[in-house]
């Protein structure tokens, strides 16, 4: 099969408490490949590790699972029910620190986990210590795409291939819907290239610019490329840190990734 490297795609993907004991929650994820196809019908091993206080913290408690996507490549989960490695679930006290759920798999079913990223549980501890609905706060979760973390801008095209932006993202608690990118530190004369219809490339009568993109219902990312704006005006050549800023309509910030785009 070859080397494999997964994503986690927001396709479906979400979280919901049980009411009864032992206490849960379930997860919902697509698991795709490198190539941006779905791993379909296949059985698959997911670890979850519930970490302290920050995304690089101690294990409070770990399991696994064992489980099979279906033909989209989503997989389910109901993290407290699985194969306990560390810790026990029920014992979690939720009401001190900061939690964070790492999700990893073996696309093979084994114990060679790839890790998928960390993101910060902030409603289900509340909601497990009161045993009340899970609060529906909107929550999402980015990390850069593998071998991609940096966009290339020349200063006399408007915009290309290497310009490209690219990330995982997730929806995972609340529902979906329009997201907000806003690049942060983005030069002037530098804009956001949108390609109004799904696919990879863009269609110059396809194109729309601006300073933020747009993730349509929180699940569609449409291809985005940086360019300049007026081929006549030269952005100074070099290496700028860009900080994407992902919010709801409303302006909540639900996330922050660093990318670097280089202008030659």
């Amino acid at each position: 099969m070859g080397k494999l490297i997964l994503n986690i795609a927001c396709y479906l993907i979400g979280f919901s408490l049980y009411a009864q004991v032992p206490q849960a929650f379930s997860f919902q994820g697509v698991a795709f490949d490198t190539n941006g196809n779905p791993v379909a019908d296949k059985n698959i091993a997911i670890k979850a590790e519930i970490l302290k206080n920050s995304p690089t913290g101690n294990v409070d408690y770990s399991e696994t699972h064992s489980t099979t996507t279906n033909a989209n490549g989503l997989y389910s989960l109901s993290i407290g029910l699985g194969l306990a490695t560390t810790g026990v679930f029920d014992m979690i006290d939720w009401s001190t620190g900061q939690k964070y759920l790492s999700i990893s798999i073996d696309p093979n079913g084994g114990t060679n986990f790839v890790s998928m990223g960390v993101s910060q549980l902030l409603s289900v501890p509340y909601a497990l210590v009161s045993g009340s609905s899970l609060d529906t706060k909107p929550k999402i979760y980015v990390k850069p795409a593998p071998f991609a973390v940096k966009a290339v801008v020349k200063n006399n095209q408007d915009f290309n291939g290497l310009g490209s932006i690219k990330y995982t993202y997730e929806w995972i608690q609340g529902t979906p819907e329009d997201i907000y990118v806003v690049y942060d530190g983005l030069p002037n004369n530098i804009n956001i290239y949108t390609n109004a219809v799904g696919g990879f490339g863009l269609d110059p009568t396809e194109v729309s610019t601006s300073k933020f993109e747009i993730i349509t219902d929180g699940i569609l990312k449409r291809q985005s490329f940086l360019g300049v704006a007026d081929k006549n005006i030269n952005v100074p050549i070099g290496t700028y840190q860009l900080t994407l800023i992902f919010k709801t309509k409303d302006g909540e910030v639900l996330s922050t990734l660093p990318y670097v785009l280089s202008v030659e």
